[in-house]
C-alpha cells in the first residue's frame, strides 16, 4: 500500500512511495484526472443507471477548463486529483487485506532566542538556536544545538550536534534530515492548517522563514525537506499563520489531530495541560526559558528534548496518527487529509465505483439551509432516586439504511405537511391530495395521480420520511450501501480486534499486539466513517448536498427518539411483577 503521494499540476506527474512486502518503492508516473461524459454507448454507469464513457486529457489545465465549460451529461466533475488516482490505483485491494505500511515518524520542536516576547514565524527577527527531532519508532533524539552540551543524559538515547553558528545549525539540520527522511513529522503547533489550527502554525514557517532570511530569499536549501525539493507555504494574511506542505513527508499537527478526535474539553490547548492529563507528566520544570538559555544549556537542551518525547508518549497512547493512517488507507486518500470528511467519502465512494463500474455524479455545490437537527428532550425539574439513558445505535446511518436515502433514490418532498400527519398518513398508507416537489418542480398530486401514489406506498415501493420526503425502495442507493457494507464491516473488524487480544494476552508476541492495534485503529478508522457520511448531504461543497436528505435524515432520528421515549414509558409505567422484579435488580446493582 502507499505510505504517501503528491500530484504536481505543473508537470502531470504523480509522485508515489509505496510499501510492497516490507521494501520502501518510489515512483514518478504520469496522470492527468479524467471525468465521465454521458453516451448510450459507454461502458460504466451513473449513479442513476446511464450509460457514461471516460474523457482524458493531455494536462491538468485542459482538464480544468473542461469542466469549467461542461455541464451537461457530465460526472465525476472537480475531483481532488490524488484521490481519483488513489482509489484508482488500489481499489481491488478489498477492506480486509489493507495491511497499513509501517511510517517513520518524527516529532520536532525548535527553540528561538528571545528576549521573553513570543517570536513571530513572518518577521523571524530572533535566531534559531536549538532544534530536537526525536524518532518515534526507538524514541532516538537528535539535536542540533548552539552551543556545547557540558552534561551527559544517561536516560535519554540521544545524538547531539554542536553547531556554532546559526548557519551551521541549519546546514547540519537540512543535511542530516535529506539523509533520514520520515513519512510523517508531527509536533505541537508545527503548521497551521485550513480547519482545525487556523490560527497557529510555528516552527516548520519559523524554520523556512528564518532561512531565507539568513541565506536569501532566492535560497532553496529550505527544499531539502522534501525528498523531491518540493516545499510550499500558504500565508494567511486575515489570520497571520501559514500551512507548511512537504512533497513525500505528511506533516501532521498533532495539537490540530488531538482537538480533531479528542471527546475531552480541557481548559487549554496547551502541550503541558494534554500532556498533564493524558500522560500525567509535563514539560520540565524550569526558571523560564530565556533565563535557561544563559545560565543552563544542558536543562534548556533537555527541556527540549523532552517536548518532543511527549508527542511520542501521546501517539503510543493515543494512537492518532495511525487511525489517520486507517482512514487514509480505508478512502484512498493522503494521510493530512484526516480531517476532511468530503475527500474521505468521496474516495471511499469512488473506490465502490471502480469496483462496479460506475462514475461519481456531478459535482453541482449550491448553498447551506436551514433545517431542524436533532431532538433534545426538556428535563423534569427535580431529584430523582435513580435513572438510566438510553441510546440509539448508529441513529443517522441506520436512517439512511432504512429509507434508502441517497441522491438517485430521491423522489421528492411533499409540502406543507407537519412530520405527525406524515407519519399518520404512512400508517394508513394514504395520503390526502397533496403538493410535492419533484426535482425542483412543485406539482399538485390528486385524482388518478394521487390513487397512483398512494398505490406505490401500499406495495413499498417508496419510503417516506416524517419529513415528507420521498425515496424509491429499490435499488438500493450507493449511500445506504456504503453505510451499511461499512458497518458490517465494523463488526466484523471488532470480533477479529477481540481475539488478537485474547491471544495476545496469552502469547505476549509483539506481532500480535501489532495486529490487534490495527484492527483497533480500523474499526475506529470505520466507525468514523459511519458517522461522517450524513454530514456531507448537508455540505455544499459535496458532490452529494442534498438539503432534503439531509434534513430527512434528522427528521428520522427526531422522531425515532419520541418514539422511544413513548415506548419506554409505556413499559416503565406499567405496573407488573416482571418489571417490579428487574427495577428491584438494577436498584440493588
Amino acid at each position: 500500500m502507499y505510505k504517501n503521494a503528491y500530484y504536481d499540476t505543473k508537470s502531470n506527474t504523480i509522485h508515489l512511495w509505496e510499501q510492497i512486502n516490507g521494501e520502501d518503492l518510489y515512483d514518478e508516473i504520469q496522470w492527468v484526472p479524467y471525468c465521465y461524459v454521458e453516451n448510450v454507448n459507454g461502458d460504466v454507469e451513473t449513479i442513476y443507471g446511464n450509460k457514461a464513457l471516460k474523457k482524458t486529457f493531455k494536462s491538468y489545465s485542459d482538464y480544468v477548463n473542461y469542466c469549467k465549460e461542461n455541464k451537461k451529461g457530465l460526472n465525476e466533475n472537480n475531483v481532488t486529483p490524488i484521490v481519483q488516482f488513489l482509489s484508482e490505483r488500489y481499489y481491488e485491494i478489498k477492506e480486509e487485506d489493507l495491511s497499513p505500511p509501517n511510517l517513520k515518524t518524527y516529532s520536532i520542536d525548535i527553540e528561538v532566542c528571545t528576549p521573553g516576547k513570543f517570536p513571530n514565524p513572518k518577521d523571524v527577527e530572533y535566531p534559531i538556536v536549538l532544534i530536537s527531532v526525536t524518532d518515534c519508532h526507538n524514541g532516538k533524539i537528535y539535536c542540533f544545538g548552539e552551543k556545547e552540551l557540558t552534561k551527559t543524559f544517561k536516560e535519554y538515547d540521544y545524538d547531539y550536534f554542536h553547531c556554532k553558528t546559526e548557519e551551521n545549525l541549519l546546514k547540519s539540520f537540512y543535511g542530516w534530515w535529506s539523509k533520514n527522511y520520515p513519512d510523517v513529522v508531527t509536533g505541537w503547533n508545527i503548521t497551521a492548517d485550513f480547519k482545525i489550527n487556523r490560527y497557529g502554525g510555528f516552527d516548520f514557517p519559523y524554520i523556512i522563514n528564518r532561512t531565507k532570511k539568513l541565506f536569501g530569499e532566492k535560497t532553496t536549501i529550505y527544499r531539502k525537506l522534501s525528498p523531491i525539493n518540493i516545499v510550499s507555504m500558504y500565508y494567511k494574511p486575515e489570520l497571520d499563520s501559514y500551512i507548511t506542505d512537504i512533497a513525500g513527508v505528511s506533516v501532521i499537527d498533532y495539537m490540530a489531530l488531538y482537538k480533531w478526535y479528542t471527546s475531552k474539553n480541557l481548559e487549554s490547548d496547551a502541550l503541558e495541560t494534554v500532556a498533564r492529563h493524558e500522560l500525567e507528566q509535563g514539560k520540565l520544570e524550569n526558571e523560564g526559558l530565556a533565563w535557561l538559555y544563559n545560565n543552563d544549556w544542558n536543562k534548556y537542551v533537555e527541556y527540549n528534548m523532552i517536548d518532543t518525547l511527549l508527542i511520542k508518549r501521546l501517539e503510543d497512547k493515543l494512537k492518532y496518527i495511525k487511525l489517520a493512517q486507517s482512514l487514509s488507507l480505508l478512502c484512498k486518500c493522503t494521510l493530512k487529509m484526516y480531517s476532511s470528511t468530503t475527500n474521505l467519502i468521496e474516495g471511499l465512494l469512488l473506490t465502490r465505483y471502480r469496483r462496479d463500474d460506475k462514475c461519481a455524479p456531478f459535482f453541482s455545490g449550491g448553498t447551506a439551509m436551514q433545517y431542524p437537527a436533532a431532538y433534545v428532550k426538556e428535563p423534569y425539574v427535580g431529584k430523582y432516586g435513580w435513572l438510566f439513558s438510553l441510546d440509539i445505535a448508529s441513529s443517522y446511518p441506520f436512517a439512511i439504511v432504512t429509507c434508502n436515502m441517497s441522491p438517485e433514490t430521491l423522489y421528492g418532498k411533499i409540502l406543507d405537511m407537519p412530520d405527525d400527519t406524515v407519519v399518520a398518513c404512512m400508517e394508513k398508507r394514504e395520503f390526502p391530495e397533496i403538493r410535492i416537489n419533484k426535482k425542483g418542480e412543485v406539482k399538485k398530486l390528486s385524482g388518478k395521480n394521487l390513487k397512483t401514489f398512494n398505490m406505490a406506498i401500499k406495495k413499498k415501493i417508496f419510503s417516506v420520511a416524517p419529513n415528507g420526503v420521498v425515496f424509491y425502495n429499490k435499488p438500493i442507493g450507493v449511500y445506504p450501501k456504503m453505510e451499511k457494507d461499512v458497518y458490517l464491516k465494523r463488526k466484523e473488524t471488532k470480533k477479529k480486534m477481540a481475539l488478537k487480544y485474547k491471544e495476545y494476552e496469552k502469547t505476549k508476541d509483539p506481532k500480535v499486539k501489532q495486529e490487534a492495534e490495527n484492527l483497533f485503529t480500523s474499526q475506529w478508522a470505520q466507525k468514523i466513517i459511519i458517522n461522517g457520511a450524513y454530514g456531507l448531504l448537508a455540505t455544499p461543497y459535496s458532490r452529494y448536498f442534498s438539503p432534503y436528505i439531509a434534513e430527512a435524515v434528522t427528521a428520522v432520528g427526531r422522531y425515532s427518539l419520541k418514539s422511544g421515549e413513548m415506548y419506554i414509558n409505556q413499559i416503565l409505567n406499567n405496573d407488573n411483577k416482571d418489571l417490579k422484579e428487574i427495577l428491584g435488580e438494577i436498584e440493588k446493582s
